[in-house]
């Protein structure tokens, strides 16, 4: 079945950026990555080189990834666009083959109903530039009308579709029919296209139709094999519903919905092929940035995977029309998923990414007046050097100080570790704990004296026996008396064990 042309579709995305492209031509062009004839100084440290250092250079996985990306050629201008071009097309054909499903539409619609009564964000739902307002203003006002005209054509071509599926029709009677689902249906996948639905909510859409067209198949199958062995009424019932159910969800026959589903594979390949490609391309760039944002508590690796991260999204958002070169476009989302990164994953302790530019801030300033002054400034001249009130320096340079792990090693090669030198406090020294126990039977052994409710009273306040202290009320109720009278049994035996006969026992023991 073929598609219609639409009109192209556009894909807003951030802002647009100043064009540097001086700052890359060094960003492309590192001593690292340099291709072509080895000067003859090369040549000589290769002829020098150990074989140890061959092979530990080839253990190095970033310096093999360093070299791997070093052979891949840079993209011109023209095939950058060409390349740009690919994805933009690539995306629309796939997403308007997508939505020419009656099961994703009606997935869609649904989305876009949920939009229009607010139980989803707007800007998380519907591709729009962030600054073009008058743009956003358009979508909303035809939000509205745009899902009545849907909810009237899924009703129709619903209805339709009984009579494309009624056995007891003529051909062309059915044919016609048909014809009038792919036309509506064509006009509700523009009416959707106006709206901007993102991509990422319709790609989990084409998961569920791949499932679909898998089943329909097996399920074509199973029910030829129960014609040709003639098996029983209970056995393929159940499976002729179950086919007849998703043919009415997808408003398509099995065969075209195969067919559209490996058309739909060859164009996502396609696509996947020119992002990969564009971004092979671009690869350097992100090593070049990430060595700014080294020594910040992520690896080097780490710092580049994150960075590809959001090369990849640049990819995605690129436009083209606009006409900066890639480069300049994608250093904003680079330096942006790699200062997340480390701001959520460098330390510990989590600080705020709003905090972290504060932070290298005074960290900088703080260098350049050890520099300068010859000695670390103080907080006052830090404060005043960087405009920000004494208080705020002092916090943000205690934010900027790095936990010690207990486990770090204290050198190469050793197994003691910076916890092993702490003192445990919560272990009591030999000598404390053969005083405490000579203290306890001395007190013991003096409390004998006492009757046996002043000794448990004493007991049960000091927490003699089972470590516990109790209230005046809690003794009291234990032996059924008031809380003065508990009071005055307790200062009566405390002062007979201050007798001198008695205290004389305990004197050694205080300090």
């Amino acid at each position: 079945m073929s598609t219609a042309a639409y009109n192209p579709i556009t894909f807003p995305s951030a802002s647009s950026f100043k064009s540097s492209s001086s700052e890359f031509d060094e960003a492309f062009e590192p001593e690292a990555f340099r291709s072509g004839e080895d000067g003859e100084d090369t040549r000589k440290r290769r002829e020098r080189r150990d074989p140890d250092e061959d092979a530990s250079w080839v253990d190095d996985p970033i310096r093999l990834y360093l070299s791997e990306i070093g052979r891949v050629p840079l993209l011109t201008r023209p095939q950058e666009i060409q390349l740009a071009r690919q994805v933009e097309t690539t995306r629309t054909r796939f997403r308007r083959m997508l939505l020419d499903c009656d099961y994703v539409l009606r997935a869609a619609v649904g989305l876009l109903r949920r939009v229009h009564s607010g139980d989803l964000a707007f800007d998380r739902t519907v591709q729009v530039s962030v600054s073009d307002r008058l743009e956003k203003d358009h979508i909303i006002g035809r939000l509205p009308h745009n899902l009545k005209t849907l909810d009237a054509i899924l009703e129709l071509n619903q209805a339709e579709f009984m009579v494309v599926t009624a056995k007891s029709l003529g051909k062309a009677t059915r044919q016609a029919a048909y014809g009038r689902v792919v036309r509506r249906r064509r006009r509700a996948v523009v009416l959707v296209e106006e709206l901007g639905l993102r991509l990422q909510f319709l790609t989990d859409m084409y998961d569920e139709v791949v499932k679909i067209d898998e089943r329909l198949q097996y399920l074509k199958a199973e029910l030829a094999r129960c014609e040709r062995e003639d098996a029983p009424v209970d056995e393929w019932r159940p499976l002729a519903a179950e086919y007849q159910r998703l043919v009415r969800s997808v408003q398509q026959t099995p065969a075209g919905l195969h067919d559209r589903v490996l058309q739909m594979q060859k164009i996502l390949a396609e696509h996947q092929d020119a992002k990969q490609q564009l971004s092979a391309a671009n690869l350097r760039l992100v090593v070049s940035i990430a060595k700014k944002y080294r020594k910040r508590g992520l690896t080097f690796s780490d710092l580049i995977q994150e960075g590809n991260a959001g090369l990849m999204r640049a990819v995605e958002k690129f436009e083209y029309r606009r006409g900066f070169k890639f480069c300049t476009y994608a250093t904003w989302w680079i330096r942006q998923a790699i200062t997340r990164a480390v701001a959520d994953h460098s330390r510990t302790i989590r600080v705020p990414v709003h905090m972290t530019t504060e932070v290298t801030k005074v960290r900088k300033m703080q260098a350049s007046l050890t520099h300068d002054l010859g000695r670390e400034p103080t907080v006052e001249e830090l404060a005043k050097a960087t405009d920000l009130p004494v208080e705020e320096t002092q916090h943000l340079l205690q934010m900027s100080s790095f936990p010690t792990s207990l486990h770090v090693r204290l050198g190469r090669g050793e197994d003691t570790e910076f916890g092993d030198l702490l003192p445990n406090m919560s272990e009591i020294d030999a000598a404390d704990n053969t005083g405490l126990k000579m203290l306890s039977t001395r007190l013991r052994a003096v409390m004998q004296n006492l009757s046996w409710r002043d000794r448990e009273i004493l007991n049960m306040r000091y927490g003699l026996g089972d470590g516990y202290n109790y209230t005046l009320e809690e003794v009291a109720r234990v032996f059924q008396v008031t809380r003065e009278r508990v009071r005055q049994l307790e200062a009566r035996a405390l002062r007979m064990l201050q007798m001198p006969r008695h205290s004389a026992e305990l004197v050694e023991f205080m300090d």
